[in-house]
């Protein structure tokens, strides 16, 4: 019995994954990690560059918006900054002391 439902339901999916194409979504990974979109952080250009293709990808798709504006949310952020060595912790209590250039970076210094 739950064979035949599998089947069913791979049977009403292969429409969707026979549409599936690796070169696409190769190409699309490849767009958004290049270093053209200067790391994507939050607030800088490659992150609007980055937001709106995949806004047209979505709307390519045929995708309904649900954000405040379109595709779009505003959502409040914050930043942490360290200076020198940082630790970072866990809930056991474990603490790990990075070194700065090493195992971690600044924005600005990367």
């Amino acid at each position: 019995m739950l064979a035949l439902l599998a089947g069913a339901l791979l049977e009403r999916a292969r429409p969707a994954l026979d549409a599936v194409r690796p070169q696409a979504i190769s190409a699309t990974v490849r767009f958004l990690s290049d270093d053209l979109l200067e790391g994507r952080g939050t607030g800088t250009r490659g992150h609007a560059i980055a937001e709106q293709y995949v806004a047209a990808q979505m709307e390519a798709l045929g995708l309904r918006p649900a954000g405040e504006g379109g595709y779009f949310q505003r959502v409040k952020l914050c930043e942490a900054r360290a200076q020198g060595s940082l630790a970072a912790g866990d809930a056991a209590g474990l603490t790990a002391w990075l070194r700065r250039g090493a195992e971690w970076r600044r924005r600005l210094d990367a």
